[in-house]
């Protein structure tokens, strides 16, 4: 069953035949230049992935993830950015005490993660998009022991065990 990514830019969801133009902005590294990059807001669920994206600068001036407005109904959210060198940045938004040691806590935002990333590769977000250092280290601190993680491609072609 493919899983559908909603995408909002300023709080609003666009039509989802808008999302290869969107993927392909993402992909492109003239506009991540001049955009300054795109700052990201993923959440997801069981039934969908909502992508908040905004342009890292607007008029001028350094745009802020708490500006990303998606739907409250989700409970895993991570915060991100695809950097003007288009390198993806994802971190998971836990609550204090969450123990990334214990693998009922970190397994579901691992598999979140994982899912978020397979619906963007499959809306056409490039697979050889490299991951910025805090996700690899993101990835590896909630128990990804694959070493190599360099792109999307990898992530999707060594899931997790748990997710395998």
């Amino acid at each position: 069953m493919k899983i559908p990514l909603e995408i909002y830019i300023e709080g609003s969801a666009l039509s989802s035949q808008k999302n290869p133009q969107i993927m392909q902005s993402l992909n492109d590294k003239t506009i991540l230049q001049q955009r300054g990059g795109f700052l990201l807001r993923m959440s997801t669920d069981k039934k969908k992935i909502c992508l908040g994206i905004l342009p890292g600068i607007i008029h001028g001036q350094r745009s802020h993830h708490y500006d990303i407005s998606l739907p409250e109904d989700q409970p895993m959210v991570y915060s991100g950015m695809m950097d003007a060198q288009g390198c993806l940045s994802m971190l998971p938004l836990v609550k204090p005490g969450f123990d990334k040691k214990d693998p009922h806590q970190s397994i579901p935002w691992l598999q979140g993660l994982y899912q978020g990333i397979r619906v963007l590769a499959q809306e056409g977000l490039s697979p050889l998009t490299p991951l910025d250092w805090t996700l690899k280290q993101v990835l590896h601190d909630l128990g990804w022991k694959n070493h190599g993680l360099e792109c999307l491609q990898d992530i999707l072609d060594h899931p997790h065990p748990e997710f395998q």
